[in-house]
């Protein structure tokens, strides 16, 4: 049996020995050698029996010393379970700390995926997905910080293409292939056969470089000839991640920040890697393709063992590039402008040409090339005999014959046969001339596309314009259509510009979206982010920070709100009349806000008022006496015991206790005065029979006053409950708990 205590403090005890029992019996999930113990102290509570002054006498004129069980602050022991001197906890196992260093989790590359229906550049929606495995955490280490899946939306500014022998209309296309032939920013076609790494663009003064490396070629002996063939190309910006494609062992090996990157092998169609500020996927036929954020596009690929590129340049270009590439500004006379900016003419010999090439070898504090266990000095011509053949002719009839049986008519694989006497490079050669053609043609023969706004940041009330463009590569004509518009927005199409004008309007989608379709029935969707504040009553919109339950890869998504005073809710929609003072709680009683009203609560102690809205000492009804407040139950309001009880409990207190004798005597002169009826004393046995508590869970001891009728207590297992009997005047009998009898509640008085 437990203790003689309240029922809270019942209640108290249990959960604290639960929690005891669960303390002292817990350890850590360790399991094999190397384990070692130890105690370990914790706060908790222990049991006392505590003495107390308690109210004695009628209406609680006297003090008595009264006793119960009391909780005190303690230390407690419980056994743990860890790993001994120079071991680590590893998956719920002790190894040695000199095998374990704890490893923090790092991303893998992240993967982008574009939305279906976005295009490669403008406005684009990407899914980016990456992995918790470089490294993966061990040995304790932390897991990656952040989501392993998230969408992102950019713009991303695309290629300028310019007029290339009128086949594309307006198309840009700077190619390096086979025995390095050279087609610049402005069309002007040449061959520069120099030996190591080269500056085949420097944009903008090093914003953008994309250098080369040419290695010596070899015929179909295995020999060295007087040619060169390209062999690795690097890029970047000056805010971006380096991108170096290596032609080994005929693999394009691709490296990013000097890394090597093997996930490039795995990427599917649509899919990404995204470094900084550059994205890298695969093309045609296992290209590398790295894609800058300033628009630029770089593509290398090889053919028959022979690497070669492609790259592609946005209009913010224009006039700003220099390098074995030239100078893009529509005039090829100026393509051999040299370094300290004088100009060899565009009718220069071939000897002429190689001369001015070798002026834009780069020197090794300019190189962005990786090396790894080589070094620059490695890659430089070390045969200074080397000189390129400038008027090859084919001594060989049987090479001749077999190489124009392959290349036909086309002349850089004619050349690159003979100079190399190698017809695999020249097949090469015109492979590579072909694809180039064929990757200026798939980019230009794609969907539309579309440049605007990739987010938009509305309120309620405002009427918002923008406006995007669509445009086809190849020219053909585009016709956009609005997919779905919120209500009250207006669209007009016209040119290649269409423009959006939305007197904005509380709704919950769905999101605007919009195609365009060029007259191949290639088709791109735009679907601007909207970020919509429904902020009311002066509230100032967050668009930084989203409302509470809004998706944060959403296509509509509505912001948080700044309230003023005194306006409160999600979106300042509740007025607050607590903080107003608009409220009409009365005396003692606080204002507490809620949604769309105000409430009054009574501060601590107090009680409220039925009548109106303040709050009073004591319950309503109950009259204060010194510390506490009391109130008569008789007649129709008689109760059962438990129901007297529970009466007195609903107003925050218990029926009244007849423990003090100088108080039950001036009682019951009031009660007899008064004719009241019989009146629970506050006693029972009901929990254990012969066993008498009083309702505060105290015992009736051998010592306390009692007033027990002639020969009481007699009491059965039917007759549990303690009343005063009025026939008796007002002394003590046992009789059922079921009876209805008058009682007494007693409750604190608020201070």
């Amino acid at each position: 049996m437990l203790p003689d205590m309240r029922h809270w403090e019942k209640y108290a005890f249990v959960c604290l020995l639960l929690l005891t029992l669960f303390q002292s019996g817990s350890s850590s999930a360790i399991s094999g050698s190397n384990v070692c113990h130890r105690q370990i102290s914790y706060e908790c509570q222990e049991s006392y029996t505590e003495s107390f002054n308690a109210a004695c006498g009628f209406l609680g004129w006297s003090t008595c010393v009264r006793y119960r069980t009391a909780y005190r602050p303690a230390t407690c022991y419980r056994d743990e379970t860890y790993c001994c001197s120079g071991y680590t906890l590893v998956g719920g196992s002790c190894v040695s700390a000199g095998n374990c260093v704890p490893v923090h989790g790092g991303w893998s590359v992240p993967v982008e995926t574009r939305r279906p229906g976005s295009a490669r550049c403008g406005a684009t929606i990407v899914t980016v997905t990456r992995s918790c495995n470089n490294p993966a955490p061990d040995c304790g280490g932390d897991t990656c910080p952040g989501p392993a899946t998230y969408c992102e939306r950019r713009e991303t500014p695309c290629p300028t293409f310019w007029g290339f022998g009128g086949f594309f209309g307006i198309f840009l296309i700077m190619g390096m292939f086979g025995d390095p032939h050279f087609s610049t920013t402005d069309m002007k076609t040449y061959t520069f056969n120099g030996h190591g790494e080269y500056t085949l663009v420097n944009a903008l003064d090093g914003e953008f470089l994309l250098q080369g490396r040419t290695r010596r070629a070899v015929d179909s002996d295995g020999l060295e000839t007087a040619a060169t063939v390209l062999s690795a190309v690097a890029t970047k910006m000056s805010t971006s991640s380096s991108v170096q494609v290596n032609l080994e062992e005929n693999e394009l090996h691709l490296f990013v920040d000097n890394m090597r990157i093997q996930e490039i092998n795995d990427l599917a169609d649509e899919e990404m890697l995204s470094f900084t500020n550059v994205r890298v996927s695969k093309g045609m036929g296992g290209s590398v393709v790295a894609e800058f954020s300033s628009g630029a596009r770089v593509e290398v690929y090889q053919e028959t063992g022979v690497l070669a590129m492609s790259m592609h340049l946005t209009d913010d270009y224009v006039g700003q590039t220099k390098g074995l590439m030239g100078v893009w500004n529509g005039d090829p006379d100026d393509d051999f402008t040299r370094p300290d900016g004088t100009i060899l003419s565009a009718n220069a010999t071939d000897e002429e040409i190689y001369d001015w090439g070798l002026l834009w070898e780069i020197t090794e504090a300019e190189s962005i090339f990786y090396y790894g266990n080589k070094s620059y000095a490695d890659f430089r011509n070390q045969d200074p005999s080397y000189r390129p053949i400038f008027d090859p002719v084919f001594d060989d009839p049987e090479l001749e014959r077999e190489a124009r049986e392959v290349c036909g008519d086309n002349k850089v694989c004619l050349f690159d046969a003979s100079v190399t006497k190698n017809v695999t490079i020249g097949l090469g050669t015109l492979t590579a001339q072909e694809r180039n053609l064929q990757i200026g043609e798939s980019l230009v023969n794609s969907p539309p596309i579309i440049e605007g706004p990739v987010s938009l940041n509305v309120t309620v009330g405002e009427v918002v314009s923008f406006s995007f463009t669509a445009t086809d590569l190849k020219g053909d004509p585009v016709t956009v259509a609005e997919e779905t518009l919120p209500p009250g927005a207006t669209f007009e199409y016209g040119g290649n510009t269409a423009t959006v004008t939305w007197n904005v309007v509380d709704y919950d989608g769905p999101a605007m979206n919009f195609t365009a379709t060029n007259s191949r029935d290639q088709t791109t969707l735009y679907t601007p982010q909207v970020n919509l504040c429904k902020c009311q009553n002066g509230g100032d919109c967050d668009f930084g920070t989203l409302a509470d339950g809004e998706d944060p890869d959403g296509d509509l998504r509505v912001v948080a709100c700044q309230c003023p005073s005194p306006y409160t809710g999600q979106f300042c929609e509740d007025f607050n009349e607590c903080e107003a003072g608009t409220d009409d709680c009365g005396e003692n009683a606080a204002c507490v806000n809620g949604s769309g009203a105000y409430r009054c609560e009574c501060e601590p102690g107090f009680y409220p008022n039925p009548n109106d809205t303040s709050c009073q000492d004591c319950p309503y009804g109950y009259r204060g006496y010194m510390g506490n407040c009391y109130r008569f139950w008789g007649g129709k309001n008689a109760q059962n015991y438990s129901g007297a009880r529970q009466v007195c409990q609903e107003n925050g207190g218990d029926i009244y206790i007849w423990r003090s004798g100088a108080a039950v005597a001036a009682l019951k002169r009031k009660l007899k005065s008064d004719h009241s009826p019989s009146v629970w004393v506050g006693l029972s046995d009901e929990d254990l029979e012969e066993t008498f508590l009083w309702a505060d869970g105290l015992a009736l001891g051998g010592n306390d006053f009692t007033d027990w009728s002639p020969n009481q207590p007699r009491n059965t297992a039917e007759k549990d409950c303690v009343v005063g009997r009025r026939v008796h005047w007002y002394r003590w009998k046992v009789v059922p708990c079921s009876y209805r009898r008058a009682f007494i509640c007693q409750s604190p008085r608020a201070l």
